[in-house]
Formats: structure tokens, C-alpha cells, sequence
């Protein structure tokens, strides 16, 4: 069984390798752990969507994004991977849109 951890969003890979060794360094991680992949696709929540507190209490990761309060829950490789997310927020009543994350913006 594999688990997967998201430890955050950065502008860059070097920025992300950084960050890997940061946690290896502090003790957060055994060194040689995680990889550095490139998830760009997240699914933007509406804006009636519980509060990211309530729906990852159900499960549901989500995080504010940018400037605005716009919640974004998960973050795959491809749209494929999204699919099991997308089955649970459909469970949930929770509208959502599968978006590319570009910086501080997403895009349809």
C-alpha cells in the first residue's frame, strides 16, 4: 500500500528539491525519501464548497489559493489521477472544477 504526502507548492523544481532536503536535513523525512514531482492539476471548488477545515475532516484536501479565497482540493499528475477525488467531492455535493495551477492563477 503506498500513501501519498503533499508537503506544498513551489515555483520551481529547484525550489521543491530544497524543500525535500530541508525536511531531510530537520528530521521530517528519512533522507532519500520523496520525490519531486510536477502536479499541476487541482480541482477548483466553488465558491458555496464547505470550508477546507470541514471537507478535510470528509477526507477532501483543500487549501486556499492566491489572493482571493478560492479553495483548490488535490493535485495530480494527470487528469486520470483525479478521478477518485472527483467520485468523492460528486459524493459530497461539492461542485468542482478539474483546473491546470499556473502560479497564483489556474486555468480552466
Amino acid at each position: 500500500m503506498w500513501y501519498r504526502v503533499l508537503a506544498g507548492a513551489f515555483p520551481t523544481r529547484d525550489s521543491a528539491v530544497g524543500a525535500r532536503a530541508g525536511m531531510w536535513n530537520h528530521g521530517l523525512a528519512a533522507r532519500g525519501q520523496g520525490d519531486v514531482l510536477r502536479a499541476p492539476y487541482s480541482f477548483s471548488l466553488s465558491d458555496h464548497a464547505p470550508a477546507a477545515s470541514t471537507l478535510g475532516a470528509h477526507g477532501i484536501p483543500a487549501v486556499a489559493w492566491g489572493t482571493g479565497s478560492r479553495l483548490l482540493a488535490g493535485a495530480f499528475e494527470t487528469p486520470e489521477q483525479a478521478r477518485v477525488l472527483e467520485a468523492r467531492l460528486k459524493r459530497a455535493r461539492v461542485q468542482a472544477t478539474l483546473v491546470t495551477r499556473m502560479g497564483e492563477g489556474t486555468t480552466p
